[in-house]
């Protein structure tokens, strides 16, 4: 059995993760290594005043701020290009907020990890939320795909179930419908 080197060191106040390793065996490195950035990639936009550095093959694969702006830490990772494309997007009613950015509709994508839901401050998934972002961007653009969507949302937490799925990353929210008209209707406005 396998195991990755794994070491922590503070350097005043400043943690490094250091995995070693982590692809010894029959794993395809490339997959592998897309799938922790994205994972990163989530983590950093989930936590825009903490600096993430990601280094694969000995070249910085991605490398942000951590500034406490989100748009810093997508301008990082994403570049000038998307972040002069992104109209911000917010509602504000009773126990619900909603804050973000989505893509002008002619930066489209071919797949959904473009978008990246945070509720409560956990990266999540959510079936209604993506497809409200579909389902009103459609109507913006004839091209088939997705828009670029950062979408961080608050809620009770009394109205949401984190035990959807093993790894607490899918949620189900007590009114799905509310939600999905909430979010459909911002991103269309």
């Amino acid at each position: 059995m396998y195991s990755p080197n794994v070491k922590i060191t503070n350097n005043q106040g400043h943690y490094t993760l250091t995995i070693d390793g982590v692809f010894a065996g029959n794993y395809d490195t490339a997959t592998e290594a897309a799938k922790i950035h994205e994972y990163i990639t989530k983590l950093a936009f989930s936590r825009p005043a903490v600096a993430f550095k990601f280094i694969n093959a000995n070249k910085t694969a991605l490398n942000t701020p951590g500034t406490g702006e989100i748009l810093d830490a997508i301008t990082s990772v994403h570049g000038t290009d998307l972040a002069s494309a992104l109209i911000p997007v917010t509602l504000e009613v009773e126990d619900f907020q909603l804050h973000g950015f989505i893509s002008k509709p002619n930066f489209i994508k071919t797949s959904r990890n473009w978008q990246t839901l945070i509720v409560n401050g956990r990266v999540i998934s959510n079936r209604a939320i993506g497809k409200a972002v579909d389902e009103a961007y459609k109507a913006l653009t004839p091209n088939a795909g997705y828009p670029f969507a950062f979408l961080k949302i608050d809620v009770p937490q009394s109205s949401i179930d984190v035990n959807v799925h093993p790894q607490k990353t899918e949620i189900k929210f007590e009114d799905e419908s509310k939600i999905y008209r909430a979010v459909h209707r911002t991103v269309r406005e």
